[in-house]
């Protein structure tokens, strides 16, 4: 994934993956799952309970998972993520609010069940 998305621009290199916690789930306003599979594990941890909201990164279909197949599975699951871009970001000269820090999203907030402050 990491190739097929420098093909298209994107430098992926320093990407590292944290694990989903509930402080997480209720520090952002979208969290955006990549196939239905992953949604209902989202839902469930939440138990219902969540600040933002929880939907599917592509209207009503998965993001193929890519994992393990050729090369040329990489480049189309990168090019359906990149196309779906503009539906979450705001149109240029838009009154959007600025999105929050993004190295707070990898810290763990601390609270009940994620460990010590």
């Amino acid at each position: 994934m990491i190739a097929a998305a420098h093909r298209l621009g994107y430098d992926l290199s320093a990407h590292r993956g944290v694990q989903v916690t509930t402080g997480l789930l209720d520090w952002a306003d979208l969290v955006l799952a990549m196939d239905a599979a992953i949604l209902r594990e989202l839902q469930a941890l939440t138990g219902g309970h969540v600040h933002g909201e929880l939907r599917l990164y592509l209207d009503g279909r998965d993001v193929p998972d890519p994992f393990g197949p050729p090369d040329a599975a990489f480049a189309t699951c990168a090019a359906l993520i990149t196309g779906a871009v503009p539906a979450f970001t705001p149109a240029r000269g838009s009154r959007a609010r600025p999105a929050r820090p993004r190295q707070a999203a990898v810290r763990r907030p601390a609270g009940p069940g994620n460990g010590p402050a």
